[in-house]
């Protein structure tokens, strides 16, 4: 009997020294990439593994802060013209912004990791589903579309008083109607009316300031949508 007690503690003991080594390798891990992303090293923090257990409050963060670097990396190939690289960074910023997004608590002070607040880092991730979809085509690209206007949606019920998840709410109902598009007939009810829909979910976004970013895209998305209706002669 006393050999199974020993025998008993030795496991607990060795239980609680594997859980302790590991805890301090995540905040070793955490700290150092934070210090990485910190100094702007972008695609060291991108190589880095975040393989952590979820429960871990330290885990969210290195999620949050890999996504964040590959969003980076993302809009600099973008800006460069080098569509195969964009993808791939958009691609693991999603997934990486995605999982951080649904480990971080609402009134957590983690979303000020990067200097972001909570509405940043779902724009962010909204964006990096929006460039996907626009750098991808076919079945793969209304694939995304469907996924960026669910996560639209939950922006909006997240954020409601942000004009942002209008603007891609609408990106993505625009994406998925661009098929029936190219082929209706002038006067189409059923495309005019979608149309519409589209329009009213810009119109339905709390006011943004004129020089913002979001602002811009509304009316660059809303002149587009009066150009299809004016195409078909939606009016009528």
């Amino acid at each position: 009997m006393w050999s199974s007690d020993r025998t008993a503690r030795h496991v607990l003991v060795s239980m609680l020294v594997v859980a302790l080594l590991s805890a301090g390798c995540g905040l070793r891990a955490l700290d150092e990439m934070k210090e990485t992303h910190r100094q702007g090293q972008y695609a060291e923090v991108a190589a880095m593994d975040v393989s952590c257990d979820p429960g871990d409050d330290r885990c969210n963060q290195m999620h949050l802060l890999k996504g964040d670097a590959c969003y980076v990396l993302g809009r600099r190939a973008e800006s460069a013209d080098e569509d195969s690289t964009a993808r791939a960074r958009f691609a693991c910023a999603e997934t990486h912004l995605g999982e951080g997004l649904r480990q971080t608590e609402p009134g957590s002070g983690d979303w000020a990791i990067a200097g972001n607040d909570r509405a940043q880092w779902y724009t962010n991730r909204a964006e990096s589903l929006r460039q996907l979809q626009d750098l991808l085509a076919g079945d793969s690209a209304r694939a995304v579309s469907r996924r960026l206007l669910e996560f639209g949606r939950t922006y909006r019920e997240t954020i409601p008083d942000a004009a942002a998840p209008h603007f891609y709410i609408a990106t993505a109902q625009y994406a998925l109607l661009q098929p029936r598009l190219l082929d209706a007939p002038s006067g189409d009810a059923d495309v005019c009316g979608e149309l519409d829909t589209i329009i009213s979910t810009l119109d339905e976004a709390p006011p943004a300031p004129d020089t913002s970013s979001v602002h811009t895209n509304i009316e660059s998305l809303r002149r587009q949508l009066d150009r299809q209706r004016s195409r078909l002669d939606c009016s009528s």
